[in-house]
């Protein structure tokens, strides 16, 4: 029998935290859901975020900038050492990202924790982005053809300067068809590209999985995000008046957005 210690007071509160920690695989939605907030919600979020660490931040985005255009003057692989190396990247920042908002501190590790942890299947999720964006590539340039018709091929190519233009100005409305038809499309594919990241580091899911698992919570919003992308190219567009300075805040914010959006898809409340 245990000796009772004699000034131990037994109407006192527990020494233990009663606090429960926050489990990532307990809350998580693989199948997502509609999300209960909007655009202006996440980026009101990403402020918020980005206001808790703002040098930080910028150092961050600095950085992250350096690597993408370090890489991108690499002969004849540079393209593709961007598309491979952009979600290990942004991996990182959605950690740093959860650091914030569970109180810790944002450092510049975090930016390259992906490299450490999760490497492969990071790679993995740009591999198949990169695959299927230069399969959509590959179909534009074909539609594109088509809709220039024959006709239009032989007078650029002879000379026909009249042809040509004819056959241009013909393809006016399918350009316009096309565009209303694929911006969504290309919105879709490029938020489920930088959101799946957060699942490959935040949920331990394979690049695959955390594609098919974006895919299908990003489908459920395509409203929500099409205008969440049309307020980016917005705030970008602002941003680059003051000399491209407003970039180094701008970027930060969506970034921290971005975070704020896989938890409202995601993350069970």
């Amino acid at each position: 029998m245990t000796q009772q210690d004699p000034f131990h007071n037994p109407y006192a509160s527990p020494m233990a935290s009663l606090e429960q920690p926050y489990d990532n695989h307990a809350d998580f939605l693989p199948d997502g859901r509609p999300a209960s907030g909007g655009a202006s919600d996440w980026i009101g979020s990403g402020w918020a975020t980005f206001k808790e660490a703002p040098g930080m931040w910028v150092l961050l985005t600095l950085v992250y900038w350096v690597v993408l255009i370090v890489a991108a003057f690499i002969p004849f692989v540079g393209s593709f050492i961007q598309y491979l190396g952009m979600p290990v990247l942004l991996g990182g920042i959605y950690l740093g990202c959860q650091a914030l908002d569970n109180g810790e501190e944002l450092t510049i590790n975090h930016l390259f924790a992906g490299f450490q942890d999760k490497f492969g299947q990071l790679v993995v999720v740009g591999a198949i982005y990169m695959g299927i964006m230069m399969l959509i590539g590959i179909v534009l340039v074909i539609v594109m053809l088509v809709g220039f018709g024959a006709a239009g091929l032989s007078g650029l190519f002879s000379g026909n300067d009249a042809a040509a233009l004819s056959a241009l100005a013909g393809m006016g409305g399918l350009v316009i068809v096309g565009a209303i038809i694929l911006f969504p499309i290309i919105v879709l594919l490029t938020l489920v590209f930088y959101i799946a990241p957060a699942l490959v580091v935040l949920h331990d899911q394979t690049g695959l999985d955390a594609l098919k698992s974006t895919w299908r919570g990003c489908i459920q919003n395509l409203g929500k995000l099409v205008v969440f992308a049309l307020l980016m190219l917005v705030i970008f567009v602002l941003a680059v008046i003051p000399c491209g300075l407003g970039l180094l805040v701008a970027a930060p914010v969506i970034f921290a957005a971005q975070y704020w959006m896989y938890r409202d898809i995601f993350v069970a409340d």
